[in-house]
Protein backbone atom coordinates (compact mmCIF):
# COMPACT_ATOMS: atom_id res chain seq x y z
CA UNK A 1 0.00 0.00 0.00
CA UNK A 2 1.46 3.29 -1.06
CA UNK A 3 2.02 6.13 1.35
CA UNK A 4 0.19 8.98 1.03
CA UNK A 5 2.02 12.54 1.66
CA UNK A 6 -0.20 15.83 2.14
CA UNK A 7 2.18 18.37 0.80
CA UNK A 8 -0.10 21.01 1.13
CA UNK A 9 -0.54 21.48 5.04
CA UNK A 10 -3.36 24.02 6.50
CA UNK A 11 -3.33 24.57 10.29
CA UNK A 12 -6.61 26.29 12.26
CA UNK A 13 -5.37 27.35 15.52
CA UNK A 14 -9.37 28.10 16.88
CA UNK A 15 -8.56 30.24 19.66
CA UNK A 16 -9.98 32.50 22.66
CA UNK A 17 -9.52 35.34 20.70
CA UNK A 18 -10.33 34.40 17.13
CA UNK A 19 -9.25 32.51 14.36
CA UNK A 20 -5.91 32.26 13.17
CA UNK A 21 -4.53 30.13 10.04
CA UNK A 22 -1.15 28.92 8.26
CA UNK A 23 -0.33 27.82 5.28
CA UNK A 24 2.55 25.79 4.31
CA UNK A 25 3.57 23.82 0.92
CA UNK A 26 6.46 21.36 1.32
CA UNK A 27 7.75 19.94 -2.09
CA UNK A 28 8.65 16.40 -2.85
CA UNK A 29 11.35 15.66 0.27
CA UNK A 30 9.21 17.21 2.34
CA UNK A 31 11.26 19.72 3.13
CA UNK A 32 9.38 23.42 3.43
CA UNK A 33 9.16 25.10 0.20
CA UNK A 34 7.24 27.86 0.64
CA UNK A 35 5.42 29.81 3.83
CA UNK A 36 2.08 30.53 2.24
CA UNK A 37 -0.02 32.89 4.58
CA UNK A 38 -0.69 33.45 8.42
CA UNK A 39 -3.85 35.24 9.02
CA UNK A 40 -5.92 36.06 11.22
CA UNK A 41 -9.70 37.09 12.07
CA UNK A 42 -10.62 38.79 15.41
CA UNK A 43 -13.71 36.91 17.24
CA UNK A 44 -13.67 37.05 20.70
CA UNK A 45 -15.24 33.69 21.26
CA UNK A 46 -14.25 33.45 25.19
CA UNK A 47 -16.52 37.28 25.52
CA UNK A 48 -18.84 35.60 23.49
CA UNK A 49 -19.49 32.44 25.82
CA UNK A 50 -19.02 34.47 28.91
CA UNK A 51 -21.90 36.65 28.18
CA UNK A 52 -24.64 34.26 27.05
CA UNK A 53 -24.65 31.62 30.02
CA UNK A 54 -21.75 29.14 28.47
CA UNK A 55 -22.73 29.16 24.95
CA UNK A 56 -21.38 30.43 21.58
CA UNK A 57 -24.31 32.51 19.75
CA UNK A 58 -25.77 31.76 16.44
CA UNK A 59 -23.88 35.22 15.50
CA UNK A 60 -20.46 34.07 16.05
CA UNK A 61 -20.69 30.62 14.93
CA UNK A 62 -21.83 32.16 11.34
CA UNK A 63 -19.03 34.64 11.54
CA UNK A 64 -16.15 32.06 13.35
CA UNK A 65 -17.55 29.44 10.47
CA UNK A 66 -16.97 31.55 7.22
CA UNK A 67 -13.63 32.91 8.84
CA UNK A 68 -12.76 29.25 8.38
CA UNK A 69 -14.35 29.10 5.18
CA UNK A 70 -12.53 32.09 3.74
CA UNK A 71 -9.24 30.75 4.56
CA UNK A 72 -9.45 27.18 2.98
CA UNK A 73 -10.57 28.68 -0.28
CA UNK A 74 -7.84 30.94 -0.37
CA UNK A 75 -5.25 28.24 0.59
CA UNK A 76 -6.93 26.18 -1.96
CA UNK A 77 -6.70 28.93 -4.89
CA UNK A 78 -2.66 29.14 -3.75
CA UNK A 79 -1.93 25.82 -3.72
CA UNK A 80 -4.30 24.41 -6.51
CA UNK A 81 -2.08 23.84 -8.82
CA UNK A 82 0.87 22.80 -6.82
CA UNK A 83 0.08 19.09 -6.05
CA UNK A 84 3.51 16.93 -7.44
CA UNK A 85 0.96 14.13 -8.50
CA UNK A 86 -2.51 12.17 -7.78
CA UNK A 87 -1.45 10.28 -4.63
CA UNK A 88 -0.37 13.33 -2.80
CA UNK A 89 -2.90 15.26 -1.02
CA UNK A 90 -3.69 18.14 1.27
CA UNK A 91 -3.95 18.04 5.22
CA UNK A 92 -6.60 20.59 6.76
CA UNK A 93 -5.76 20.32 10.77
CA UNK A 94 -7.66 22.46 13.66
CA UNK A 95 -6.80 23.20 16.88
CA UNK A 96 -9.83 24.58 19.30
CA UNK A 97 -8.75 25.54 22.75
CA UNK A 98 -10.19 27.59 26.17
CA UNK A 99 -13.43 29.14 24.82
CA UNK A 100 -14.12 25.55 22.97
CA UNK A 101 -13.59 23.77 26.57
CA UNK A 102 -15.74 26.01 28.59
CA UNK A 103 -18.63 26.48 25.57
CA UNK A 104 -21.82 24.39 25.91
CA UNK A 105 -22.72 23.76 22.13
CA UNK A 106 -18.80 23.75 21.31
CA UNK A 107 -19.80 20.67 18.80
CA UNK A 108 -21.95 22.71 17.45
CA UNK A 109 -19.37 25.06 15.93
CA UNK A 110 -17.08 22.88 15.72
CA UNK A 111 -19.24 20.56 13.50
CA UNK A 112 -19.79 23.91 10.84
CA UNK A 113 -16.01 24.05 10.75
CA UNK A 114 -15.86 20.42 9.41
CA UNK A 115 -18.50 20.44 7.20
CA UNK A 116 -17.36 24.74 5.71
CA UNK A 117 -13.91 22.91 5.00
CA UNK A 118 -15.17 19.30 3.68
CA UNK A 119 -17.59 21.16 0.91
CA UNK A 120 -14.93 23.38 -0.46
CA UNK A 121 -12.64 19.75 -0.76
CA UNK A 122 -14.83 17.68 -2.10
CA UNK A 123 -13.21 17.54 -5.57
CA UNK A 124 -9.71 17.30 -4.32
CA UNK A 125 -8.51 13.20 -3.80
CA UNK A 126 -6.66 12.36 -0.41
CA UNK A 127 -7.71 14.96 2.33
CA UNK A 128 -7.17 14.79 5.71
CA UNK A 129 -9.59 16.64 8.07
CA UNK A 130 -10.00 16.97 11.29
CA UNK A 131 -10.50 20.06 13.56
CA UNK A 132 -11.08 19.60 16.86
CA UNK A 133 -11.40 20.76 20.49
CA UNK A 134 -8.19 19.85 22.80
CA UNK A 135 -7.36 19.63 26.58
CA UNK A 136 -4.90 22.28 28.32
CA UNK A 137 -2.40 19.58 28.46
CA UNK A 138 -2.75 19.22 25.21
CA UNK A 139 -2.36 22.64 24.49
CA UNK A 140 0.57 23.17 26.44
CA UNK A 141 2.69 20.14 24.91
CA UNK A 142 1.51 21.61 20.85
CA UNK A 143 2.92 25.03 22.71
CA UNK A 144 5.89 24.09 23.36
CA UNK A 145 6.71 21.57 21.00
CA UNK A 146 6.19 23.71 18.21
CA UNK A 147 8.63 25.88 18.76
CA UNK A 148 11.17 24.34 20.96
CA UNK A 149 13.24 22.11 18.06
CA UNK A 150 13.27 25.22 15.99
CA UNK A 151 15.36 27.21 18.42
CA UNK A 152 17.73 24.76 19.48
CA UNK A 153 21.46 25.56 19.06
CA UNK A 154 25.13 24.61 20.56
CA UNK A 155 24.22 27.27 23.27
CA UNK A 156 20.55 26.64 24.12
CA UNK A 157 19.71 23.28 25.10
CA UNK A 158 16.06 21.58 25.27
CA UNK A 159 15.89 22.03 29.17
CA UNK A 160 16.91 25.98 28.90
CA UNK A 161 14.03 26.72 27.17
CA UNK A 162 10.70 27.70 28.62
CA UNK A 163 7.97 28.21 25.94
CA UNK A 164 5.02 30.83 27.28
CA UNK A 165 1.70 30.53 25.21
CA UNK A 166 -0.24 33.36 25.91
CA UNK A 167 -4.25 33.23 24.95
CA UNK A 168 -7.69 35.38 25.59
CA UNK A 169 -9.20 32.22 27.75
CA UNK A 170 -5.98 30.46 28.73
CA UNK A 171 -2.44 30.13 29.46
CA UNK A 172 0.37 28.24 29.44
CA UNK A 173 4.06 28.28 30.51
CA UNK A 174 5.86 24.79 29.67
CA UNK A 175 9.37 23.66 29.94
CA UNK A 176 11.01 20.08 30.25
CA UNK A 177 12.66 18.19 32.16
CA UNK A 178 14.88 15.42 30.97
CA UNK A 179 15.60 12.14 32.89
CA UNK A 180 19.21 11.29 32.72
CA UNK A 181 19.06 7.65 33.32
CA UNK A 182 16.64 7.05 30.00
CA UNK A 183 16.47 10.36 28.38
CA UNK A 184 12.78 10.68 28.74
CA UNK A 185 11.79 13.80 28.55
CA UNK A 186 8.57 15.32 30.77
CA UNK A 187 6.84 18.48 30.08
CA UNK A 188 6.21 20.82 33.18
CA UNK A 189 3.48 23.14 32.87
CA UNK A 190 1.80 26.63 34.77
CA UNK A 191 -1.78 26.19 33.20
CA UNK A 192 -3.54 29.24 34.20
CA UNK A 193 -7.71 29.46 32.60
CA UNK A 194 -9.43 32.29 32.16
CA UNK A 195 -6.02 35.25 31.97
CA UNK A 196 -6.81 37.78 29.68
CA UNK A 197 -10.76 38.50 30.20
CA UNK A 198 -10.01 39.13 33.98
CA UNK A 199 -7.56 41.50 32.97
CA UNK A 200 -10.40 43.22 30.66
CA UNK A 201 -12.69 44.07 33.11
CA UNK A 202 -10.12 45.91 35.68
CA UNK A 203 -8.43 48.35 32.33
CA UNK A 204 -12.06 48.68 31.05
CA UNK A 205 -13.52 50.07 34.52
CA UNK A 206 -10.44 51.92 34.85
CA UNK A 207 -10.44 53.64 31.49
CA UNK A 208 -14.02 53.88 31.02
CA UNK A 209 -13.69 51.26 27.90
CA UNK A 210 -11.31 54.00 25.75
CA UNK A 211 -7.64 53.59 25.07
CA UNK A 212 -7.57 57.00 24.06
CA UNK A 213 -9.08 60.28 25.02
CA UNK A 214 -11.22 59.33 27.74
CA UNK A 215 -8.04 58.02 30.00
CA UNK A 216 -6.32 60.91 30.16
CA UNK A 217 -9.40 61.99 31.77
CA UNK A 218 -10.12 59.15 34.09
CA UNK A 219 -6.40 58.44 35.31
CA UNK A 220 -3.45 60.77 34.52
CA UNK A 221 -0.22 59.55 33.63
CA UNK A 222 0.81 59.81 37.12
CA UNK A 223 -2.02 57.85 38.56
CA UNK A 224 -0.70 54.67 36.13
CA UNK A 225 2.58 55.19 37.24
CA UNK A 226 1.61 54.91 40.85
CA UNK A 227 -0.12 51.78 39.97
CA UNK A 228 2.95 50.13 38.53
CA UNK A 229 5.16 51.46 41.25
CA UNK A 230 3.21 49.69 44.21
CA UNK A 231 2.78 46.82 42.08
CA UNK A 232 -1.26 47.35 42.50
CA UNK A 233 -1.39 47.00 38.71
CA UNK A 234 -1.23 43.02 39.56
CA UNK A 235 -2.66 43.34 42.81
CA UNK A 236 -5.90 44.82 40.51
CA UNK A 237 -5.99 41.57 38.39
CA UNK A 238 -4.60 38.70 40.45
CA UNK A 239 -5.85 39.58 44.00
CA UNK A 240 -3.01 39.84 46.89
CA UNK A 241 0.51 40.86 45.20
CA UNK A 242 2.77 38.14 45.65
CA UNK A 243 6.65 38.21 45.35
CA UNK A 244 8.08 35.76 42.49
CA UNK A 245 6.73 32.69 43.33
CA UNK A 246 8.85 29.18 43.90
CA UNK A 247 8.85 28.83 40.05
CA UNK A 248 10.26 32.48 39.64
CA UNK A 249 13.83 31.43 39.78
CA UNK A 250 13.42 28.47 37.52
CA UNK A 251 11.82 30.74 34.84
CA UNK A 252 14.35 33.31 35.53
CA UNK A 253 17.30 31.51 34.49
CA UNK A 254 15.24 29.93 31.44
CA UNK A 255 15.17 31.76 27.83
CA UNK A 256 11.61 32.50 27.67
CA UNK A 257 9.91 31.73 24.12
CA UNK A 258 6.63 33.65 23.59
CA UNK A 259 3.69 32.74 21.63
CA UNK A 260 0.09 33.93 21.32
CA UNK A 261 -0.41 37.68 22.66
CA UNK A 262 3.26 38.10 22.71
CA UNK A 263 3.42 38.17 18.72
CA UNK A 264 0.68 41.32 19.21
CA UNK A 265 2.79 43.19 21.99
CA UNK A 266 6.06 42.92 20.03
CA UNK A 267 4.72 44.46 17.42
CA UNK A 268 2.80 47.28 19.74
CA UNK A 269 6.14 47.92 21.63
CA UNK A 270 8.28 48.33 18.11
CA UNK A 271 5.69 50.60 16.56
CA UNK A 272 5.64 52.89 19.63
CA UNK A 273 9.43 52.92 20.08
CA UNK A 274 10.01 53.73 16.31
CA UNK A 275 7.01 56.57 16.60
CA UNK A 276 5.01 54.41 13.90
CA UNK A 277 7.68 54.85 11.52
CA UNK A 278 9.14 51.51 11.39
CA UNK A 279 7.39 49.12 9.01
CA UNK A 280 8.84 45.74 9.64
CA UNK A 281 6.53 42.53 9.99
CA UNK A 282 7.66 41.73 13.53
CA UNK A 283 5.79 38.34 12.39
CA UNK A 284 8.39 37.17 10.14
CA UNK A 285 11.38 37.81 11.90
CA UNK A 286 12.76 37.09 15.47
CA UNK A 287 11.98 39.74 18.24
CA UNK A 288 11.76 40.61 21.58
CA UNK A 289 10.87 43.18 24.31
CA UNK A 290 11.45 43.92 27.85
CA UNK A 291 9.75 44.24 31.07
CA UNK A 292 10.50 47.38 30.90
CA UNK A 293 9.69 48.50 27.25
CA UNK A 294 6.21 47.37 28.04
CA UNK A 295 5.89 49.94 30.80
CA UNK A 296 7.48 52.69 28.69
CA UNK A 297 5.30 51.46 25.84
CA UNK A 298 1.99 51.69 28.15
CA UNK A 299 3.14 55.57 29.74
CA UNK A 300 3.72 56.49 26.02
CA UNK A 301 0.56 55.37 24.42
CA UNK A 302 -0.83 57.09 27.52
CA UNK A 303 0.98 60.59 26.61
CA UNK A 304 -0.16 59.81 23.04
CA UNK A 305 -4.01 59.70 24.09
CA UNK A 306 -3.49 63.51 25.76
CA UNK A 307 -2.13 64.75 22.41
CA UNK A 308 -4.96 64.89 19.77
CA UNK A 309 -1.96 65.66 16.90
CA UNK A 310 -0.01 62.27 18.09
CA UNK A 311 -3.55 60.37 18.41
CA UNK A 312 -4.30 61.41 14.75
CA UNK A 313 -0.23 60.71 13.62
CA UNK A 314 -0.12 57.41 15.90
CA UNK A 315 -3.84 55.58 16.05
CA UNK A 316 -4.53 56.77 12.95
CA UNK A 317 -6.98 53.95 10.15
CA UNK A 318 -3.92 52.49 8.94
CA UNK A 319 -3.11 51.09 12.19
CA UNK A 320 -6.52 50.41 14.02
CA UNK A 321 -5.58 46.43 13.56
CA UNK A 322 -3.31 47.13 16.09
CA UNK A 323 -4.54 49.12 18.74
CA UNK A 324 -7.88 48.49 20.09
CA UNK A 325 -9.55 49.00 23.72
CA UNK A 326 -7.89 46.13 24.92
CA UNK A 327 -4.11 47.26 23.68
CA UNK A 328 -3.59 48.74 27.19
CA UNK A 329 -5.17 46.19 29.13
CA UNK A 330 -3.19 43.24 27.20
CA UNK A 331 0.17 45.66 28.31
CA UNK A 332 -0.37 45.69 31.71
CA UNK A 333 -1.37 42.31 32.27
CA UNK A 334 1.52 40.95 30.55
CA UNK A 335 3.70 43.43 32.78
CA UNK A 336 1.95 41.76 35.96
CA UNK A 337 2.52 38.21 34.87
CA UNK A 338 6.54 39.24 33.94
CA UNK A 339 6.31 41.04 37.43
CA UNK A 340 4.65 38.11 38.67
CA UNK A 341 7.63 35.29 37.57
CA UNK A 342 10.73 38.07 37.71
CA UNK A 343 11.20 37.49 33.90
CA UNK A 344 12.82 39.94 32.32
CA UNK A 345 12.76 39.33 28.61
CA UNK A 346 10.61 37.62 26.26
CA UNK A 347 12.06 36.11 22.88
CA UNK A 348 9.48 36.54 19.98
CA UNK A 349 10.56 33.59 17.11
CA UNK A 350 9.07 34.67 13.75
CA UNK A 351 5.43 32.40 12.67
CA UNK A 352 7.97 30.53 10.35
CA UNK A 353 9.82 29.05 13.36
CA UNK A 354 6.57 26.47 13.89
CA UNK A 355 7.04 24.66 10.27
CA UNK A 356 8.93 21.75 11.56
CA UNK A 357 5.89 20.49 13.50
CA UNK A 358 3.78 21.18 10.62
CA UNK A 359 6.18 19.21 8.38
CA UNK A 360 5.51 16.06 10.64
CA UNK A 361 1.50 16.88 9.19
CA UNK A 362 3.01 16.51 6.11
CA UNK A 363 4.40 13.04 6.15
CA UNK A 364 1.27 11.61 8.51
CA UNK A 365 -1.32 13.61 8.45
CA UNK A 366 -3.18 15.29 10.71
CA UNK A 367 -3.46 11.87 13.07
CA UNK A 368 0.72 12.85 13.79
CA UNK A 369 -0.46 14.78 16.57
CA UNK A 370 -2.60 12.94 18.35
CA UNK A 371 0.26 10.74 18.26
CA UNK A 372 2.53 13.12 19.84
CA UNK A 373 0.13 14.22 22.86
CA UNK A 374 0.10 10.90 23.51
CA UNK A 375 3.68 10.34 23.70
CA UNK A 376 4.60 12.74 26.00
CA UNK A 377 3.97 13.24 29.73
CA UNK A 378 3.31 16.16 31.24
CA UNK A 379 2.90 17.55 35.42
CA UNK A 380 1.60 20.10 36.89
CA UNK A 381 3.34 22.60 38.81
CA UNK A 382 0.63 24.91 39.28
CA UNK A 383 -2.88 24.91 38.71
CA UNK A 384 -4.65 28.12 38.84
Amino acid sequence: MQTINYPEVLFFDLGSSGVKAKGFLFDKNNDLKQNLFYEKTDILHIKDVLENDGYFSSDVIAKSSQAVHDSTAKFIAMTDSQLHNSDEGIAVCGLATEAFRVALNANEIIDSYNKEVSSLLNERNNIDIDIKAIPQDDEAKFGYLSLVDSILSDDLTRDEILVWDVGAGSMQMTFSQTDNNNGHITLIANNKIGTQHKAYDVFSDLSNGSYHYSMGDELSVEDYDNLFANHEIYSLMHGDYREANELGNIYNNKHVVGAGLHYYLTQVVHFIESEGNDDTDYLNKPSSYTRLELKDTFFKILNYAQNDEAVLAIFNEDNSNLFNENTLSKLGFMYGEMLEYDIDEVFVPPIAYQAPLYQSIANNGCEVLSDIFNGMDISHAIIE
